[in-house]
């Protein structure tokens, strides 16, 4: 059995008070509170992938390669809704983390699509 006692029993305390009058809630609120997560932690966010939305996660490694030329509309269209996950994660529920990976992939990306287009007329000449 454990030794917390029972409401109407004399608080274990000693201020002479019934249980239910004095330390209960107390104890109800330390078996209330959380421990704290490995989300709460900013150098564990760093390493590992908590609490982090999936498509930013994907844009930012989409932006490393988006010097390949088919890669960076991917990764511009990808960091898009990336951003808007996020956004909406912030009004709506819980909220994710991963802006600025979103924001690296969206900057690779416009870069990606310029080379692009940028070299897509030597590509059509050589079909």
């Amino acid at each position: 059995m454990s030794n917390i006692p029972q409401r109407n029993e004399p608080c274990p305390c000693g201020s002479g008070k019934r249980y239910k009058n004095c330390c209960q809630h107390k104890g109800q609120q330390r078996r209330t509170q959380s421990s704290p997560t490995p989300a709460d932690d900013a150098a564990v966010r760093l390493l590992i992938p908590v609490g982090r939305s999936g498509l930013a996660i994907a844009a930012g490694y989409l932006g490393l390669c988006s010097c390949i030329p088919i890669v960076g509309p991917l990764a511009l269209l990808i960091s898009i809704f990336a951003i808007i996950d996020i956004q909406k994660s912030k009004r709506n529920g819980p909220v994710k983390y991963g802006m600025g990976r979103a924001v690296f992939g969206l900057a690779m990306g416009v870069f990606g699509c310029a080379i692009l287009l940028m070299f897509l007329p030597f590509w059509l000449d050589l079909l």
